[in-house]
C-alpha cells in the first residue's frame, strides 16, 4: 500500500485502418490509476503502448469488493478500453495482490536503567515482517553508546518472519542518555525506537585493564603492579579471585583490602611457573593469564 507500480499496456491494430483508442476507468480504481498517454491513434499493423501507474491505499479492497479475495488481499478487476470505430470491445483485467509493508516490534521503548561506563547492558527486541514480501533491514546511524548484533544490525526478513536481535547499550560517560535507534526498510519505510540509560562512574577503578608479561624461563617471576582507586565519598572493600591458580601461576597480593574514600591502593600481581611442569602442561591462554576478577562491597 502507498507505493507506486509501473505497467506498460500494449495495444495492437490488426486492422487494415486506423483506431482511435481511449483509456477509461472503472469506477472501482478511480483515483488508484493514471494513464499515460490516455488517448492515442495506432496506425494499421502497428503497436501503441500506454503507462498505467498504479498507487493502491488500504481502501482499495472495499471499494472493488465485487472482484476481490479480501483474506488474500487480491484484486482482478476488468478495465475497458475505448475504441469508437470498432464493435468489439477491448478489455484487460488489472490483477494485484496486496500487502502490508511494515514491520512491527516486541518493544516500541528501550529503558536500561543504570548502567557503569565499563560495562554493557543488553536488551532483546524481536522484529516481524508483517508483508508478504521479502524486506532488508538496517540499523542506521548508530550512536556511539548503541551497538546492534548480529551482523552490526543488518539482515533480511521473509514474509510473515520474525527475528531476535540484541540491542547493547555502552554509555561512555556518567550521564543520562535519552537516544533514538533508527531501523530502514527497503520498503523505504524508516522506524525509530526510544533508547533510554543512566550512565554511572564505577566505584572502584583499575589503572590497567591489560598486563603484557614478558617471557619468562619456569622457576623466574614476572611482577607487575596496578593501582586500585575509589572514586567515591564511602569506604569500601575490595576483593581479587584468581583464575585457575594452580593453572594460570598467578598470584595477587594484596588479594583482599578496605580503600578510603578517594583512596589508592598498589596491588602486586606476579607470574611464576614452577621450575618443574606437567608433560601434559600447556600455557594459559594470553587472556587467561592476563584476567582477574574483583568484587566490592558496594551495592
Amino acid at each position: 500500500y502507498g507505493k507506486l507500480y509501473r505497467k506498460k499496456l500494449i495495444l495492437k491494430n490488426r486492422g487494415k485502418i486506423a483506431f482511435k483508442a481511449i483509456a477509461s476507468t472503472p469506477p472501482q480504481l478511480r483515483g488508484f490509476i493514471e494513464f499515460g498517454p490516455d488517448m492515442g491513434f495506432i496506425q494499421p499493423g502497428a503497436d501503441f503502448e500506454m503507462g498505467i501507474r498504479f498507487r493502491p491505499d488500504s481502501t482499495i479492497v472495499q471499494r472493488c469488493a465485487p472482484y476481490t479475495l479480501p483474506d488474500r488481499g487480491v484484486i482482478a478487476v476488468p478495465v475497458r478500453v475505448l475504441v469508437p470505430d470498432q464493435a468489439l470491445p477491448v478489455y484487460y483485467t488489472l490483477r494485484a495482490q496486496l500487502t502490508r509493508g511494515e514491520l512491527t516490534f516486541s518493544q516500541s521503548a528501550l529503558d536500561f536503567g543504570p548502567c557503569y561506563v565499563t560495562q554493557s547492558l543488553v536488551h532483546h527486541v524481536t522484529l516481524t515482517n508483517e508483508s508478504m514480501l521479502p524486506q532488508k533491514f538496517g540499523f542506521v546511524n548508530l550512536k556511539p553508546e548503541l551497538d546492534v548484533q548480529p551482523f552490526d544490525g543488518f539482515g533480511i526478513l521473509l514474509p510473515h518472519e520474525s527475528k531476535t536481535v540484541d540491542v547493547v547499550f555502552s554509555p561512555i560517560s556518567a550521564v543520562e542518555s535519552d537516544l533514538k535507534l533508527t531501523l530502514r526498510t527497503t520498503m523505504n519505510l524508516n522506524y525509530t525506537l526510544r533508547v533510554r540509560g543512566v550512565g554511572l562512574e564505577p566505584p572502584l577503578k583499575l589503572s590497567h585493564s591489560v598486563l603484557r608479561c614478558v617471557p619468562i624461563a619456569p622457576g623466574d617471576r614476572e611482577t607487575r603492579s596496578i593501582f586500585v582507586s575509589n572514586s567515591t565519598k564511602t569506604e569500601l572493600p575490595f576483593e581479587f579471585f584468581v583464575p585457575r591458580p594452580l593453572a594460570s601461576h598467578l598470584r595477587i597480593s594484596p588479594l583482599v583490602g578496605v580503600l578510603a574514600p578517594g583512596g589508592t591502593a598498589r596491588v602486586e600481581i606476579e607470574f611464576s611457573p614452577p621450575k618443574e611442569l606437567a608433560p601434559d602442561y600447556r600455557p594459559p591462554a594470553a587472556a587467561t593469564l592476563a584476567s582477574a576478577s574483583i568484587s566490592t562491597g558496594a551495592d
